[in-house]
């Protein structure tokens, strides 16, 4: 048992209001995203922006860079405004194109207040890998396949650390 302490701001976890109060709270977020880009999309406390451009048009790709590093900034400001934290470390973006939209990129990452963010060709989306493919030039789910390959190894693999303990009944 923790030691009793008084709690002046937020919501206990698993409350009625919880989500009620997350969104809220977060409203004023939207507004701010709608000022730079067209899309969002948000489930609990994920944010996706999405923002689509031309790769072969060194404008559209100038624009399009700038608004989502415009976009960030803001975010970032509206965060610490609001005694949040955004978390550089699972903060990625993903350029999904075929092999030759690809080639014509000139930018490989965005920086923020200093922070760099590099390409990623992988990203998780509610605890699903998505990613490009060297071999298809697509979206794909190989990334999460993989993922989920290496995991069920690792676990086979440990679980010889108990197999003198099992009983197999036929």
């Amino acid at each position: 048992m923790s030691m009793e302490f008084s709690l002046d701001c937020g919501v206990p976890q698993g409350s009625y209001l919880g989500p009620l109060l997350f969104v809220i709270y977060t409203s004023s977020l939207f507004k701010i995203i709608e000022c730079h880009l067209p899309q969002v999309h948000c489930y609990a406390d994920d944010t996706q922006l999405y923002l689509s451009f031309m790769p072969g048009d060194d404008d559209a790709q100038d624009v399009a860079h700038h608004a989502m590093v415009e976009c960030m900034k803001d975010i970032r400001k509206w965060m610490i405004d609001g005694r949040l934290l955004l978390n550089d470390t699972t903060t990625e973006f993903l350029v999904i194109g075929t092999r030759q939209q690809l080639s014509k990129l000139h930018s490989s990452s965005i920086e923020v207040d200093n922070q760099n963010i590099d390409r990623s060709s992988s990203v998780r989306n509610l605890g699903v890998m998505l990613g490009t493919s060297q071999l298809y030039e697509s979206l794909g789910m190989n990334s999460h396949i993989n993922q989920m390959c290496k995991a069920s190894f690792y676990h086979i693999h440990n679980s010889r650390h108990i197999s003198k303990y099992l009983i197999i009944l036929i």
